[in-house]
């Protein structure tokens, strides 16, 4: 089942590399790649340690936790969303690729992971 809702989010969106849902803990519990250069398991557990970091900070500021973190290199953009407190989906796509729908689909699988995880 959950093959099947990131192959449909990976399909929605153009310019995909690679889409996986991850633990809290940054080890991918299902991956879609779409370029096997990418090393999922690598990337996951250095962006989960980010979002970690961040949250830290924000909680000192107040600001509640991470709900979506994007990241923009010169070949990539990683884009994370919060699925309630145990799991994130994780979408890797050329740099150059549209950010709006990514985002849009990216939220909108949230939502469908929410409720197949609840």
């Amino acid at each position: 089942m959950f093959n099947k809702r990131l192959e449909g989010l990976a399909s929605r969106v153009g310019g995909v590399m690679a889409v996986s849902l991850v633990a809290a803990d940054g080890i991918p519990v299902v991956t879609v790649p779409a370029k096997p250069e990418i090393d999922m398991e690598l990337l996951a557990a250095e962006l989960m340690s980010q979002v970690q970091s961040v949250d830290r900070n924000h909680a000192e500021l107040g600001v509640g936790p991470v709900r979506e973190l994007t990241v923009t290199t010169e070949r990539a953009r990683v884009s994370v969303g919060a699925i309630g407190d145990g799991y994130f989906l994780l979408l890797v796509q050329d740099a150059n690729a549209g950010q709006g729908r990514a985002r849009y689909e990216l939220r909108r699988a949230i939502l469908d992971f929410e409720q197949d995880l609840a």
